[in-house]
């Protein structure tokens, strides 16, 4: 949460004082204590920073990354979830099997190659075939929300800072970071070199005029990024969301993260501290600059590829990640602790409970007296 406010430069204060100040928060609590007759203090959800009340408010919370790599926690905050005794169970990437339907769609369809001249392989047919021929693997995505139609953080925003928008857009930045993958890697025939595997997203002109993709890339609307990074992809360059970053050190793939907003310049920085990729950080530049930009990001996002791909280093780190994250446990140590909970744990409760079910005076809280007496 702090790197997060760190990255949009905003602080704690401002972040809470914004909330309390959101009208339509305000109308909501007050429609919920008119109709449910209830004293609602919506402001001690925001502090301590970084506090989650649905955590609270649970009998248990699944975390999907291994506890040696969670972010840290404030003193502060450790403590109120102490006192309130908030479980939490460290159990890794839930991630599912290879074909699998996906939220997101990244399922390969042939419909994803309409707009496509040719008819294409499938990108999983096509890294089998180059893994089967020693060849290096090399996937690009951006991810949805850069490549998608967000008023603020999509194919056209731009980044605010200074209280004004500036720098590269979204199509802007995909596109430089496009160009230097194809700079690293790209060859005049099919067979040469890396296979360059590139989701672009759903712009029906993600490439543009004036770029091409080479010949040894395959480029699709959508892919299988599960199914890819597990199968043996040795370089991912990814935008550095949460799914994506996890997912990547679960598979035990190096990185160079190329980061947009929110949690992903925060990743970016972890994949660099953990020693598992490179960061290129997204320019800022002032009005008029924005071309300077783009050729030294595009050389950047080149050198850093070449850096990650050539260097064992960063595999022998993202291997070590990767054997923290399964030993978790995953799906099945997530379905252990569901089962536990829902045939010993809630029976047990309700056993011990079943004349008169524990309740809370209507005034003050549990969790507002621990907060007070912090």
């Amino acid at each position: 949460m702090k790197g997060i406010l760190e990255v949009e430069c905003l602080t704690p204060e401002a972040v809470i004082e914004a909330r309390l100040g959101f009208q339509p928060l305000q109308d909501s609590v007050a429609r919920l204590e008119e109709k449910y007759e209830l004293d609602l203090d919506h402001a001690r959800s925001l502090t301590p920073l970084g506090k989650l009340q649905g955590c609270i408010d649970s009998s248990l919370t699944l975390v999907s990354t291994a506890e040696c790599l969670q972010d840290p926690v404030s003193q502060e905050l450790d403590e109120v979830y102490r006192l309130l005794h908030t479980r939490f169970e460290f159990v890794g990437p839930l991630l599912d099997r290879e074909g699998a339907k996906r939220a997101a769609g990244h399922k390969f369809s042939h419909q994803d190659t309409d707009h496509v001249e040719k008819q294409v392989d499938s990108p999983m047919s096509l890294l089998k075939a180059a893994k089967s021929m020693g060849r290096p693997v090399v996937y690009v995505s951006m991810g949805t929300v850069i490549t998608g139609d967000s008023q603020d953080w999509g194919w056209n925003g731009r980044v605010r800072s200074g209280g004004e928008l500036k720098g590269l857009t979204g199509r802007e930045l995909c596109r430089a970071a496009w160009r230097g993958a194809f700079d690293a890697f790209g060859s005049q025939t099919a067979e040469d070199g890396p296979l360059l595997l590139v989701s672009l997203g759903p712009q029906p002109d993600a490439l543009g005029e004036g770029l091409e993709a080479p010949a040894n890339s395959c480029c699709l609307p959508a892919m299988p990024q599960v199914d890819l990074l597990k199968a043996g992809v040795d370089v991912f360059l990814t935008h550095g969301g949460q799914n994506s970053f996890t997912e990547a050190l679960y598979a035990a793939v190096p990185m160079v993260v190329c980061p947009g907003f929110a949690d992903q310049p925060v990743n970016a920085r972890k994949a660099v501290d953990l020693g598992v990729g490179l960061q290129v950080e997204r320019p800022v530049p002032e009005l008029g600059a924005e071309a300077a930009a783009q050729a030294a990001y595009r050389k950047a996002t080149c050198e850093a590829l070449r850096e990650v791909l050539s260097n064992p280093c960063y595999k022998a780190k993202a291997l070590s990640s990767s054997q923290r994250l399964k030993q978790a446990g995953g799906v099945t140590r997530a379905v252990e602790l569901l089962l536990e909970l829902g045939t010993v744990s809630f029976p047990r409760l309700l056993g011990q409970h079943h004349e008169a079910l524990p309740s809370k005076p209507m005034g003050i809280t549990e969790e507002q007296q621990v907060l007070q007496s912090l």
